[in-house]
């Protein structure tokens, strides 16, 4: 999880007879926690371990598997002006507020592509390949506070430093309700916008999804990040799992073994995860993994 954070362990088991739980953290005990549910209302550094359940009763005594928990990097500042990232012969010149911004999202496609920076003072900058298009991408007036940013074909998110989110969408399109964010939305902590529908991950690891329901497998849970790409959606599970699905066949998602990962990133039909060690593991569509050829000493990707 994000340090600061709450986290919960929870674990159950059947038994004629009510058993007595303790918990562990490694070779020590956690004291005046007696129940199957452990709550961390905000995790620290001290903090990180291997977590394990033990239930007892008169029948004997039984430890559930080892939970690992760790503390996931927030999203880090950009390290470069976004003018070295994407050239201004793609389209309009950047503003020159875009040439340094702490964070940014970016859409490509032709004459419509566009981006989203965040100032430093949290408000929000775009710059779009067409003057029209400019226009119909603006975010809303008064948008401010913004710590991260997430942009699809016709519409972007913005998320809040108070846990909220804000849609927008370029007026050349219907809604579908894509910016129709839940009322009841809130302690989001990242967002992901698709094609078709919309991810918001809350601090609990709980999923929420607009404008359809059940756009997301039903028994995922435990989420530590999320990622879209078009109509392609996956999800990194604090076990180290990788989730992958699309905007047809939610009920149908491919999943791996734990992978380490520590972020996440959605490609066409594919899925990029940043292991603990540095590395790379490529997730693909049926769930099948790989890591990337590394390129040979002294050579040069053009």
């Amino acid at each position: 999880g994000l340090q600061g954070r709450p986290i919960r362990l929870e674990g159950s088991v059947v038994t004629p007879e009510t058993p007595s739980y303790t918990w562990w953290r490694g070779t020590q005990r956690i004291e005046d926690v007696g129940s199957p549910l452990l709550a961390i209302p905000r995790i620290e550094p001290r903090m990180i371990g291997e977590y394990r359940l033990v239930a007892s009763n008169s029948f004997g005594a039984v430890t559930s598997r080892v939970a690992h928990v760790s503390i996931r990097e927030p999203r880090r500042p950009l390290a470069e002006p976004m003018a070295a990232v994407y050239p201004s012969s793609v389209g309009l010149p950047y503003p020159e507020a875009f040439l340094r911004v702490t964070d940014a999202a970016f859409r490509s496609s032709g004459d419509e592509s566009f981006a989203i920076g965040i100032r430093v003072d949290g408000t929000v900058v775009t710059w779009a390949a067409s003057e029209r298009f400019a226009e119909r991408i603006a975010p809303p007036a008064g948008l401010s506070d913004v710590k991260a940013v997430s942009a699809a074909y016709q519409h972007a998110l913005a998320l809040r430093s108070d846990g909220t989110v804000v849609a927008w969408r370029n007026d050349d399109y219907q809604d579908r309700g894509l910016t129709l964010v839940p009322p009841t939305l809130n302690k989001v902590i990242e967002i992901a916008a698709g094609t078709e529908f919309n991810l918001a991950l809350r601090d609990d690891g709980e999923l929420v999804t607009w404008p359809y329901d059940g756009t997301f497998p039903v028994n995922l849970h435990g989420v530590a990040a999320v990622s879209m790409h078009g109509f392609l959606a996956t999800s990194l599970r604090e076990d180290g799992t990788v989730w992958i699905w699309d905007a047809f066949s939610p009920g149908s998602p491919a999943v791996t073994g734990p992978t380490d990962g520590i972020a996440i990133a959605a490609g066409g039909d594919f899925a990029a995860v940043l292991r603990r060690d540095g590395k790379i593991l490529i997730v693909h569509r049926d769930g099948s993994m790989e890591e990337p050829i590394a390129p040979a000493t002294g050579s040069t990707i053009a």
